[in-house]
C-alpha cells in the first residue's frame, strides 16, 4: 500500500527584490509600530512568503544583511578594520523585535563573517581578527535571540573552520555555497544538522557510515532528491529547506512538502 510522508519545511532566507503594492502596504502598516528602514523591508519580504505558505521554520534575512552588519560593527573605516571590533546592539534588537512582531520565533540568516569582505589593518593576522569577529556574531547572535528570534542560519561563500569552531551551536545552522565532500565532512565534525544543496547529496551519501547525522536539510528537492535520501536517512530526520532569489511567493509555494512512496 503506498505511504504518504510528511516534511517539515526549513526556511534559509531569501534575496527577492520584487516589489508588489500587497507587500508596500503590508509593510507600511507595521512601519507604523517600528523604527523601519529599507533593510527592515527586504527583512520582511524575506520571511512574508514563508508565512503565507505555511513554512514550518521560518527565516528571515539572507545575504542581503551585510549591509546591516557593516554599519552595526564598531572598529571600521569603509570595510577596513582600523580599531579593535565591538557592535551596537540597538540594530540588532530592533531587527530582531521587528521580526518578532511578524513571526514568533522566527530564524534569522546571515552572510558568514568570511563573507564580509572585511580588510585587517589592526589584528596580528587573519586567525586572530577571524577569531575576534565570530566574537562579535556570537554577541549579535545572543542580542537577537533575547529579542525573540530563535536561531540563527550563516550563509558563506566557503567552508571555515574558525567559523564552525566559535560559532557552532544547537542554534546555529551553516549552508555554503561551495560543498564538496571535505568541506561535508569538516561542517559535519562541528554539526550534527547540515543544510546543503541537492547537487552535493552524492558527496555527503559516502559519509553517512563516518559520522553521525542528526538532521539533513536539502535546499530546494525535488521528489528524486527525497528518494535519495531515503535510502540512507529516516523521514523524521529530513527537513526540507529553502532559500530563494526569485519570485518567493511561488517559490515558498512550490516547495515540497510531502511525497507517496509505493
Amino acid at each position: 500500500m503506498p505511504k504518504t510522508l510528511t516534511f517539515n519545511r526549513r526556511g534559509f532566507g531569501g534575496e527577492s527584490d520584487i516589489l508588489t503594492n500587497d507587500d508596500l502596504s503590508r509593510f507600511i502598516g507595521l512601519k507604523r509600530e517600528h523604527e523601519t528602514d529599507i533593510t527592515s523591508f527586504r527583512l520582511y519580504q524575506s520571511i512574508e512568503p514563508q508565512i503565507e505558505a505555511g513554512i514550518e521554520y521560518p527565516c528571515a534575512g539572507g545575504f542581503f544583511y551585510d549591509g546591516r552588519l557593516k554599519e552595526g560593527i564598531i572598529g571600521l573605516n569603509e570595510n577596513i578594520v582600523k580599531d579593535e571590533l565591538g557592535y551596537h546592539s540597538k540594530p540588532f534588537e530592533e531587527d530582531a523585535s521587528f521580526i518578532r512582531s511578524i513571526k514568533n520565533e522566527a530564524w534569522f540568516a546571515l552572510p558568514s563573517p568570511g563573507s564580509l569582505g572585511f580588510v585587517n589593518q589592526y589584528y596580528r593576522d587573519s586567525p586572530e581578527f577571524l577569531e575576534e569577529l565570530c566574537k562579535i556574531y556570537n554577541g549579535i547572535f545572543r542580542t537577537m535571540r533575547d529579542s525573540g528570534i530563535k536561531g540563527h542560519i550563516i550563509h558563506a561563500e566557503q567552508v571555515d573552520e574558525i567559523e564552525l569552531e566559535l560559532l557552532s551551536s544547537r542554534k546555529v545552522i551553516f549552508l555554503a555555497k561551495n560543498q564538496a565532500q571535505e568541506d561535508l565532512r569538516l561542517m559535519l565534525e562541528y554539526q550534527k544538522t547540515i543544510g546543503l544543496f541537492c547537487e552535493s547529496i552524492a558527496d555527503l551519501l559516502p559519509l553517512f557510515e563516518e559520522v553521525k547525522i542528526h538532521k539533513i536539510i536539502p535546499i530546494g528537492p525535488d521528489e528524486g532528491n527525497i528518494k535519495d535520501l531515503l535510502q540512507w536517512f529516516d523521514p523524521e530526520n529530513i527537513e526540507v529547506g529553502g532559500y530563494c532569489s526569485c519570485d518567493c511567493s511561488l517559490y515558498w509555494k512550490n516547495l515540497i512538502s510531502g511525497m507517496i512512496i509505493p
